[in-house]
């Protein structure tokens, strides 16, 4: 394990962070070659506009090839920090506008790499919200908005299997 001390004054990676059972930690798990490539090959596909560095999807993979160790490195050590976003604002079908936050594709592949792995170990604890034309959000009297169909189950407890 690595004792590299982030900004925080804590281990970016200790003893903690491995999960019992399992040959590597949550952090090491998004960080190995197979899953950056499969966000990769993600970010790649979904192309989307560039972020405020003004790098492009296409650009992305060769200057990954020139700076990921740098960027590994700042992960491992708990120092990389996302860019801004870019604010862009896009044209609303019915008419209007609406603000959009572009995150650098950088960032994206990052952000996918982590939703490959954390995804499948939290998606088993929420269940579909189904959305019928009888349970539509439904405002209360207090104002706030509520969608009747949306239940999320606790973890099961130690020792307990789901």
């Amino acid at each position: 394990m690595s004792t590299t001390v982030e900004r925080s004054g804590g281990s970016a990676l200790s003893e903690e962070d491995v999960i019992p059972g399992l040959e590597t930690s949550v952090c090491e798990e998004f960080l190995s070659p197979a899953n950056v490539g499969r966000a990769l090959r993600r970010v790649e596909a979904n192309r989307g506009a560039p972020g405020v560095d003004g790098m492009t999807t296409r650009e992305l993979r060769p200057w990954i090839r020139e700076h990921w160790a740098g960027v590994r490195e700042a992960l491992d050590a708990g120092t990389y920090r996302p860019l801004p976003v870019r604010r862009a604002v896009i044209p609303r079908p019915g008419g209007g506008e609406r603000a959009l936050g572009v995150p650098s594709v950088l960032d994206r592949l990052i952000q996918q790499a982590i939703a490959q792995v954390l995804a499948p170990i939290f998606d088993p604890y929420f269940s579909p919200a189904v959305v019928t034309p009888a349970s539509r959000w439904h405002s209360t009297a207090s104002g706030s908005f509520t969608d009747t169909d949306y239940h999320v189950p606790s973890p099961p407890k130690a020792g307990q299997s789901q």
